[in-house]
């Protein structure tokens, strides 16, 4: 890991400290050279003269031909490569075509031309993954388009100013294409984002790159027969103060604009009817009740529509709709009162009660979150913060009692006299209340009373499933009586999202003696569900017999149309959990602070500043400031952190960490001057207070960019090499699998669950993998227009040959774009003192903590690839329970053939008893070659090979990284269940005329 950018020890300091000029001494720890305006890429070196420089590392790769968003016509692709001068080799890829033979070495660089019959037309992705001595190098991708140019596809483009401060462009096409505009060579997103369409649209701002002057535009369009037309233009543009028609666009920071649905009284009485946007006030006009509308525009925030009575406002493409209502019936809602939102058509939050809130306002059906505008090729997003962390049990619970807990709230029940076991029952509303008490089903051992309270459990998970919105808690205690796989219970438990065939596992003779099952549940809106399926139930599983723990910590989130909390990052508890471990996330997205009150007033928070203290910061700022060579700029268009209200509040959002702590340095290296104090009214205590009020500011900042700079280093980008080496995790997975050019589909986000699912083993790191797992993966598990950055998500299709570069790609997109959680620490003063307290300790990858973060995520890595890799050749063969385990089948098709078990060559590791149903992991193969011998006699065998089951399954070690021989650590039926596909076993039928068949060996 990286550790030269830790803050510097105090003899450093002394080294670094130069007096410059009269009156405030200034520090000189870093030349001219090197402005804090730009943000330099983490990677960046300093070097002995201080100047800052982008280093190349030996075990990078970067992809010079063909560019971002390129069009190639001609026959073939040319693509070329630099690379550094470790790298030993390539592996390269268009989609799941290995090109790596096409491109010659010369040095450092790497070309060749690529027939397009190879690529095919359409959008196309290169991935490129540099090889080294020691495994992997870099990884880098471009998407560019294939095709050949069709006359008169694009048939009118038109470019409209619209004010100072947008530009609208309007294409049309001869037939339906899809279409990208790149502007100043940025891709901007479609405002309708139709798809294929013969009609696009697209709303440029500054945010999207427009810029005064002459502006560049690109547009592609190509039909889905891979005919393309280009066209390239300039235009000229006066950006004016962000002015869209009479209303002001409010002036955004690095999250952007976050939004209440609070309703206020404006007259100090009982009469709530008031919602503040941007603030703006918007007071309902009902004589009863309160409705409001407000609608913005989804790339500057400036309001382009409102309504105060709840009526006139619908919402459209390019807008984002938010609305309130409170005792009165609305068109859009089935309750009278809630909040809900939207960005163009697509409903994003939602919030509603059929009863008002005790005594006033609307504390129950409220909204609060942060809205980032649409930029680019990206959408506006939300990002609901009333985030919750619950725990289902603690670890100094008894084999009696239990506690769970709701945020910072504590349900706990006890078990009745002589129960040696039972349930915990909790379910939560929309608000993260309970809807009723915590309720205890305890088990005495007598079959009779015990069927009695496994009845009244499935009654109560029934109701609460029928009752629709509500979050369902469930946790399994002390020695529990075996559960049936059938029945009412497994039938709640399955439509909650849990797993019946884990349930039938409880209170085997086989299990531990002390059961553990948790189960949380809600309502969940799957965006890659059909219309006619809105919804089902998301849940998070844990059992102590499946997994060695089955206790769940989770946070959760606001479902964005079931009105519900639902699991977004759970994992198992275990005794290393720490109370509150999800803290950062929260604190990320908590509401924000003002500026106004920034010095630390010794009891964890903030004051206003006196008189005297600001105007010792004055002082303090023009020092820092105003000099030739500053590194603090004075220009509000390049503060780092946008709309800060000062310049060294405007260089905080630097990921450049060698500058933040050279402001540092400058900052304690100033001394107060008697004359200014005393024109300027403050003493040398004031002044005192103000320096180490500001360098800790700076400091912080460090502290928070340093620490997300290492968890970023775990997956590396195209410069440099990850720690977490997805190639050299795949090669060596390689080397146990049959191999096969077939592709699959595999989801992305599985190595997020992965990385979460192996924190048992890793329990004192917990709270660090969980915030990783998280930053990469908020509000992705809901749409594209929720949450930050690039998430990690979606299903790629794949080869065996493509599945670990893809990944890796992925983990590099999206872990760049991780710096954003410290531009949204930095630019606000609470954050910035919250997160650097939490990045420096509880969540700092240092020690022991930062290898087992590392080994964490490459265990995560290692089961997705596992599954991905094996679901080319192996399936799951399933049939009825009756089959039982060993298996023999027969296949008459073969002279003198006996029956023969084609699993023989497996063992328990790789078999599965369910609910009615028992399955083996197994080759895929046709059916009929069941019960079939080989030449020599020998009858074939299909099954998992024994040592690969018992390696897959066994423990993992998580004092190393895993390698070809180490363990995978893989829980069924969880795994299978994710990654291979199911396959119906042939039964035999001696009646039936088949073939080929099987049954239970006798």
């Amino acid at each position: 890991m990286n550790r030269t950018k830790r803050i510097a020890t105090s003899s450093t300091r002394r080294t670094l400290v130069a007096t410059v000029g009269a009156g405030l001494a200034l520090a000189a720890a870093v030349p001219a050279g090197v402005a804090s305006g730009t943000t330099v890429p983490a990677h960046a070196a300093v070097t002995a003269n201080g100047a800052a420089h982008r280093a190349f590392l030996s075990t990078g790769v970067v992809i010079t031909a063909p560019s971002a968003i390129g069009v190639v016509t001609g026959k073939s692709v040319r693509v070329s490569l630099r690379t550094g001068t470790a790298v030993t080799g390539i592996k390269a890829y268009i989609g799941t075509t290995n090109i790596s033979g096409m491109l010659r070495r010369h040095g450092q660089s790497w070309s060749g031309d690529v027939p397009v019959a190879r690529v095919g037309n359409g959008t196309q992705k290169l991935i490129v993954r540099a090889l080294t001595k020691h495994g992997d190098g870099g990884t880098d991708s471009v998407t560019f388009v294939v095709g050949h140019t069709v006359r008169g596809l694009l048939t009118n483009v038109q470019t409209h100013n619209v004010d100072s401060s947008a530009v609208t462009i309007n294409a049309r096409t001869a037939r339906a294409t899809t279409a990208t505009l790149t502007l100043n060579g940025v891709p901007v997103a479609d405002i309708n984002d139709p798809g294929s369409s013969s009609t696009h649209s697209w709303r440029l701002t500054k945010i999207s790159g427009l810029r005064s002057g002459v502006n560049r535009a690109s547009l592609v369009v190509q039909d889905q027969h891979g005919g393309l037309a280009t066209k390239s233009w300039t235009f000229k543009h006066t950006l004016g103060s962000g002015r869209l028609g009479a209303d002001e666009a409010p002036a955004l920071g690095a999250q952007g604009l976050y939004v209440s649905t609070d309703l206020q009284s404006v007259d100090g009485g009982n009469n709530y009817n008031t919602m503040s946007v941007a603030d703006t006030a918007y007071t309902s006009t009902l004589s009863i009740g309160s409705a409001i509308i407000v609608q913005l525009d989804a790339a500057t925030f400036a309001p382009v529509a409102s309504s105060l009575d709840g009526t006139g406002v619908a919402p459209k493409a390019g807008t984002v709709t938010i609305a309130v209502w409170k005792d009165h019936d609305v068109s859009f809602a089935g309750t009278p009162n809630g909040s809900r939102m939207w960005i163009g058509t697509r409903e994003v939050a939602d919030n509603e009660s059929h009863y008002d809130c005790n005594p006033y306002g609307n504390c129950n059906t409220n909204l609060h979150g942060w809205l980032e505008p649409a930029a680019g090729v990206n959408p506006a997003t939300w990002t609901d913060s009333d985030m919750l962390t619950v725990q289902t049990r603690q670890a100094d619970d008894g084999a009696t009692s239990n506690t769970m807990t709701i945020g910072g709230t504590s349900y706990p029940v006890s078990l009745s006299s002589g129960a040696t076991g039972g349930f915990e029952l909790l379910t939560l509303n929309n608000i993260g209340q309970p809807t009723d008490p915590a309720t205890a089903y305890s088990f005495v051992g007598d079959p009779s009373a015990d069927a009695a309270t496994v009845s009244s459990l499935a009654t109560a998970l029934t109701k609460a499933i029928d009752d629709g919105h509500v979050t369902v808690m469930l946790q399994g205690f002390g020695k529990l009586p075996q559960l049936a796989g059938t029945g009412p219970l497994a039938q709640a438990i399955t439509t909650l999202g849990g797993n019946a065939d884990v349930l039938s596992h409880m209170g085997t003779a086989s299990g531990p003696s002390d059961q553990e099952y948790a189960l949380i549940g809600a309502r969940y809106t799957d965006p890659n569900k059909a219309a006619a399926l809105p919804y089902g139930w998301l849940g998070q599983e844990a059992s102590k017999e499946r997994s060695g723990d089955g206790t769940l910590a989770s946070l959760l989130v606001r479902d964005q149309t079931q009105n519900d909390y639902v699991p977004m990052t759970t994992t198992a508890a275990g005794d290393g959990q720490i109370e509150g471990d999800n803290d950062l996330m929260k604190v990320v997205y908590q509401t924000p602070s003002s500026w106004k009150a920034w010095i630390p007033d010794g009891s964890g928070g903030l004051r206003t500043p006196t008189a005297a203290e600001q105007a010792a910061f004055n002082d303090i700022q023009g020092a820092l400031v105003n000099p030739s060579g500053s590194l603090i700029p004075s220009d509000p268009a390049k503060f780092l952190c946008p709309a800060a209200p000062d310049p060294i509040r405007g260089a905080l959002c630097n990921t450049n960490t060698s500058v933040l702590l050279s402001d540092a340095l400058n900052v304690s290296g100033l001394s107060f001057n008697a004359g200014q104090g005393s024109a300027g009214g403050y003493t040398a205590a004031d002044f005192a207070t103000v320096q180490s009020a500001v360098k800790t500011e700076f400091e912080n900042a460090s502290i928070i960019y340093t620490t997300i700079e290492d968890y970023q280093n775990i997956f590396g980008n195209a410069t440099e090499s990850a720690i977490v080496q997805t190639g050299t995790i795949g090669d060596d997975i390689l080397k146990n699998l049959p191999t096969s050019g077939a592709t699959i589909d595999t989801d992305v986000a599985n190595v997020l669950t992965m990385m979460t699912n192996v924190v048992t083993a890793f329990g004192p790191a917990a709270p660090e993998i969980r915030y990783f797992s998280s930053g990469l993966k908020l509000m992705g598990m809901f749409q594209a227009d929720s949450g930050p950055g690039v998430q990690v998500g979606g299903t790629e299709r794949v080869t065996q040959d493509t599945a670990a570069a893809t990944l890796a790609t992925n983990l590099n997109d999206a872990s760049t774009q991780f710096a954003v959680y410290g531009d949204f620490l930095a630019s606000d003063p609470m954050k910035l003192m919250q997160g650097a307290h939490l990045l420096g300790t509880e969540y700092s990858l240092s020690g022991n903590h930062e290898g087992d973060v590392e080994r964490a995520t490459a265990y995560g890595v290692n089961q997705y690839l596992w599954g991905t890799l094996m679901a080319p050749v192996y399936t799951v063969w399933t049939g009825p329970s009756s089959l039982g385990n060993p298996l023999s089948c027969l296949n008459t098709e073969w002279p003198g053939s006996g029956w023969a078990d084609p699993f023989s060559n497996s063992d328990q590791n790789a078999f599965w008893a369910g609910v009615g149903t028992v399955s083996w992991i197994g080759a895929i193969t046709d059916p009929n070659n069941f019960g079939s011998y080989s030449k020599k006699g020998v009858a074939q065998k299909y099954g998992l090979p024994a040592a690969t089951a018992d390696q897959l399954s066994g423990a993992i070690n998580p004092k190393i990284p895993p390698t070809s021989s180490t363990n995978v650590g893989v829980v069924e039926p969880y795994f299978q269940n994710t990654y291979l596909t199911t396959t119906n076993l042939p039964i035999w039928d001696q009646y039936s005329g088949n073939l080929v068949g099987c049954k239970a060996q006798s």
